[in-house]
């Protein structure tokens, strides 16, 4: 059994956005150092391809993301996977020379490229049992990827940083005397030691990606109906006196939350601007977790949403969101 280090093989164009919630999700779950993924594991002034050979021969599983552009043609030729120099071709060539367990994971409904689509040396590629990781099951498909990595490297899923960052104790809630729980570091932030008041029961919407209150029902979706929720449970520190960002409202008409720190107050599914309602909700960024990063601010309606998929879901305002300002981390049961 090797170190138990996992190296990541994806191309920027064809999956960046799912790469990166995929990092972030094993990250908290395996030690950060034994993850390599290019861009946070190459120093300043190394050269970038010895990096990343000398990472492939150290791995002991690679992880080959695969989105529905990964075989697209280059103007005017083939597949970039046919090019010798390559860095994909690279990478995997090499894992699978050292007969290591190699993994292709499917994104969002990406089809396992067939032999004769591959390049000699990348055609054992083809007879490896594939994951797929799906929008609608992103949680619990990662779940299983995790899993199979954690019996390949012969780790537990769950180190003690991991178990430390996700303690668990009740705490109460505005909404009446409902147990929550939380995650205790997260919240100690904001309270030095001392417990705050949460909520709990925000949700992701996997059809526009905006954050809503699924207890007060499915509210209004962007792209049409009530919300869907998937994924985790987030739990919400509010009414406290920082660090973080405040001014982070409900909105009772489409149930999402949104930043009511400006004088307009965005463009809400339900018709006209936002309307704020309940808990002033102060939100942690820019931290090194524990909880989900890469929910942004959206700079045309105003509300919070998950920039971590290529795809940027459906702004009330028309087309995707648009992120600006901090990247918030925020908690979750």
């Amino acid at each position: 059994m090797g170190e138990g280090n996992i190296f990541i093989s994806y191309r920027r164009e064809d999956s960046a956005g799912y790469t990166r919630a995929i990092f972030d999700q094993l990250a908290q779950r395996f030690p950060k150092n034994r993850i390599f993924m290019d861009v946070d594991s190459i120093e300043p002034g190394l050269p970038f391809d010895q990096v990343i050979t000398n990472a492939v021969g150290r791995c002991d599983v690679l992880l080959a993301m695969i989105g529905r552009r990964w075989l697209e043609p280059r103007d005017g030729a083939g597949p970039r996977l046919n090019d010798p120099k390559d860095f994909v071709r690279i990478e995997i060539a090499a894992a699978l020379s050292r007969d290591i367990r190699v993994i292709p994971v499917l994104l969002d409904g990406a089809a396992m490229p067939a032999e004769d689509q591959l390049p000699e040396p990348l055609r054992p590629l083809a007879l490896r049992n594939a994951i797929e990781v799906s929008n609608t099951r992103f949680a619990s498909d990662v779940a299983r990827l995790a899993d199979a990595v954690g019996k390949t490297i012969g780790r537990s899923a769950t180190p003690a940083s991991w178990s430390r960052f996700t303690s668990r104790r009740p705490l109460l809630y505005g909404l009446g005397a409902t147990a929550v729980v939380v995650v205790g570091s997260a919240v100690g932030l904001l309270t030095r030691g001392r417990p705050a008041p949460v909520q709990d029961g925000w949700r992701f919407c996997n059809k526009c990606h905006a954050m809503f209150f699924a207890p007060a029902g499915e509210g209004t979706c962007a792209a049409g109906g009530g919300h869907v929720a998937q994924g985790f449970n987030f739990v919400l520190t509010h009414d406290v006196a920082g660090p973080g960002q405040m001014d982070w409202r409900f909105c009772n008409k489409c149930h999402t939350l949104f930043f009511d720190g400006y004088e307009g107050k965005g463009v809400c599914a339900a018709g006209g601007a936002h309307v704020a309602q309940g808990f002033n909700f102060v939100l942690l960024h820019d931290i090194a977790g524990p909880g989900q990063g890469y929910w942004r601010f959206c700079q045309k309606c105003q509300s919070m949403f998950f920039d971590g998929y290529p795809a940027k879901g459906v702004c009330p305002a028309g087309d995707g969101h648009v992120a600006a300002g901090f990247n918030f981390v925020l908690p979750y049961a």
